[in-house]
């Protein structure tokens, strides 16, 4: 579809920000970017945090501050990434962050689980969802704020990731391909178990995934076809 792709799999925390940080140097702002992270994942007082593999989290806290300077010791804030983003990126091209994990909290057993990201015994009152901090960027979430991300088969992929993959290949912008992608996840889901899929955006246009139709009346602007040599990361 005409990015060029970086894959990480199964990093620990420090090579979590060397891949970022690599993939930043090497960076320029003059394309369209997307960082994808598919893995563990949690919010906790309004921060969503990325679980690295060598994460260490305690099984028992005291209370939530205890849990959440923890949290901020053993994993990756989406407001770090966001950071380092912001030292090349200063909005002429879009960046996109997609984000398929977690957002529930639990400050009493936060194991990892293989079905639901973090078991869930007791739960920490949330403040409002991360905001973007980068000009001209969006984040989608694969849940909404409080949700679990369902696993999918080993190697396959979640349910969001998949139908969201194959809503690409249908044409659209990236708001039309979450449509699809929603009406689908609510079709082929429980009775409240459907992932919403929330779409936070401060985009200067509309963000296309792939190369519009040769057939497509007009000539798109630069913010609407933003394909070029793009690049991006994806971490889990």
């Amino acid at each position: 579809m005409g990015w060029e792709v970086g894959v990480k799999g199964d990093i620990g925390s420090a090579e979590m920000r060397k891949t970022i940080q690599d993939f930043i140097d090497l960076d320029s702002d003059d394309s369209a970017c997307i960082f994808a992270f598919i893995g563990h994942g949690f919010e906790v007082n309004g921060n969503h945090y990325l679980v690295p593999k060598d994460a260490s989290l305690l099984k028992e806290h005291r209370n939530p501050a205890e849990f959440e300077a923890d949290v901020k010791d053993s994993c990756r804030s989406l407001d770090f990434v966001q950071k380092i983003f912001e030292t090349k990126r200063k909005g002429a091209h879009a960046t996109a962050f997609i984000l398929d994990c977690c957002r529930s909290c639990n400050f009493t057993t936060p194991s990892l689980t293989s079905e639901s990201g973090l078991s869930q015994s007791s739960s920490i009152s949330q403040s409002p969802s991360p905001k973007t901090v980068l000009k001209n960027s969006c984040i989608v979430y694969s849940a909404n704020e409080g949700q679990t991300a369902s696993d999918g088969k080993p190697g396959r992929g979640g349910p969001f990731m998949n139908t969201f993959v194959e809503e690409i290949d249908n044409g659209g912008d990236l708001g039309e391909v979450l449509e699809r992608t929603r009406s689908r996840l609510e079709e082929t889901s429980g009775p409240g178990k459907c992932q919403l899929c929330p779409f936070v955006s401060i985009l200067k246009g509309k963000f296309h995934l792939r190369p519009r139709d040769a057939d497509t009346e007009g000539t798109p602007s630069d913010e609407e076809c933003i394909m070029g040599a793009a690049g991006g990361e994806a971490a889990s």
